[in-house]
């Protein structure tokens, strides 16, 4: 392993961690917020994927001044409408059209299945390769209902 790579490691088991929930007007470049107050909210297709909805938009990161790369850590889902199983799809690019990225296989998936009435109640770890700050994310699931709900918060580590 390059000397790199193993600072790259440490630095990405003991960064700090920030949250984000759903900004309140999401029309700029600005759709995240730290506050936290309300959830991103996704909705399923009818055994596919539903439409693409905004996260982080590209003034959402850094967070910390200073910053050069980040990614997606970790999702709190805090309610779901269906007892079966969804897959998270997280979206990440620099253009304007999530579907121009997704087909440039820029996402990174994660399988959900809700444990309790409300959702899982603790966080959940996700894989995502660093990205440039300024990188934006969109979120979309999967379900084998049509119209089902997630809802969602994310996690981010910030690197130098």
């Amino acid at each position: 392993m390059k000397r790199s790579e193993i600072i790259h490691a440490i630095e990405h088991d003991h960064n700090l961690e920030r949250w984000f929930g759903k900004s309140v007007d999401q029309s700029g470049t600005n759709w995240a917020t730290e506050a936290l107050l309300s959830a991103f909210q996704a909705v399923s297709g009818d055994n596919d994927f539903g439409t693409a909805v905004k996260v982080l938009g590209s003034t959402d990161t850094p967070n910390r001044t200073g910053k050069k790369e980040f990614d997606l850590h970790r999702l709190l889902i805090v309610e779901t409408t269906a007892a079966t199983t969804y897959i998270i799809r997280f979206i990440y690019g620099t253009g304007d059209d999530p579907d121009v990225e997704e087909a440039l296989g820029h996402y990174t998936d994660s399988v959900y299945i809700r444990e309790a009435a409300n959702g899982r109640g603790a966080p959940c770890d996700l894989r995502m390769i660093p990205v440039p700050v300024g990188t934006k994310i969109w979120a979309k699931v999967k379900n084998a209902s049509d119209s089902v709900t997630l809802d969602f918060y994310v996690g981010l580590h910030e690197y130098n």
